[in-house]
């Protein structure tokens, strides 16, 4: 084997282990990184007691769109607890007689207690008439404790 082949082999080798090393972390990433990770749907937020309104001890930014069809949509952030912290979620709210009423038909929390949060949503009817769910989350440290 000449000098140029053992060279090219090398180069192919650490190509191969940095793409597996890329490769693993993004693995190690998605099971080790709760942010990363699909958020939990709940379908009816009055049946929880963690998502009812009478639970909420904070609320923040909201936002509205309007279907075609003229329904209202709505959503929030809100949390367990009186402030901004890994507690919050989405709320997503809708009515269908121009605001009179509303039923909250989904909370989105990207992992429960924590320590990711859900804040600033933002509801948004495309040009297609399909309605999209934009939110921000945030990953906080969880601080040790002794």
């Amino acid at each position: 084997m000449n000098l140029k082949t053992m060279n090219f082999q090398v180069i192919n080798l650490i190509r191969l282990v940095v793409i597996l090393s890329f490769i693993s972390g993004l693995s190690f990433a998605q099971t080790n990184n709760p942010h990363l990770n699909p958020p939990k749907i709940i379908r009816n937020p009055a049946s929880e007691s963690n998502y009812n309104s009478e639970s909420r001890k904070f609320t923040g930014i909201s936002s509205m769109a309007v279907t075609r069809e003229g329904r209202l949509w709505a959503v929030w952030y809100a949390g367990i607890t009186p402030s901004e912290d890994p507690n919050n979620y989405v709320v997503v709210s809708t009515s269908a007689d121009k605001g009179v009423t509303w039923e909250e038909v989904l909370a989105i929390d990207p992992d429960g207690p924590g320590p990711v949060r859900a804040y600033d949503p933002e509801v948004w009817t495309d040009p297609d008439g399909k309605l999209w769910i934009f939110w921000a989350q945030h990953i906080q440290p969880v601080k040790a404790t002794n």
